[in-house]
């Protein structure tokens, strides 16, 4: 965020079926791996399979989120996240992304 770049936090759980459901329909699409790639997105997996596991303990004490699914898109300029929380919002995504300059 401090490099004005583009953050995506992925928030998914070995456990949640939905979560199987928003990586093949949303991450799984090529088009969208390639924009996250040509807009120089990073993008992190917070796995919170464990209650432990710090993304778990991040994604209600930092984001106050209530559970998985749901993918965090930092936007530079922007001081509030994007929050994708549907399971198919590959559609919204690539809008977003498409907006973004390319990475240079």
């Amino acid at each position: 965020k401090s490099q004005q770049k583009p953050v995506l936090i992925k928030f998914p759980a070995d456990w949640c079926t939905n979560c199987e459901v928003v990586d093949r329909f949303v991450f799984g699409r090529k088009d969208i791996a390639k924009l996250l790639d040509k807009k120089g997105v990073l993008a992190i997996k917070g796995d919170t399979t464990k209650a432990s596991q710090p993304a778990t303990i991040d994604l209600s004490n930092i984001y106050k989120e209530p559970g998985v699914p749901v993918t965090i898109l930092f936007l530079p300029g922007e001081t509030e996240p994007v929050r994708l929380r549907d399971l198919f919002f590959a559609d919204e995504l690539k809008a977003m992304l498409e907006k973004l300059p390319d990475k240079i």
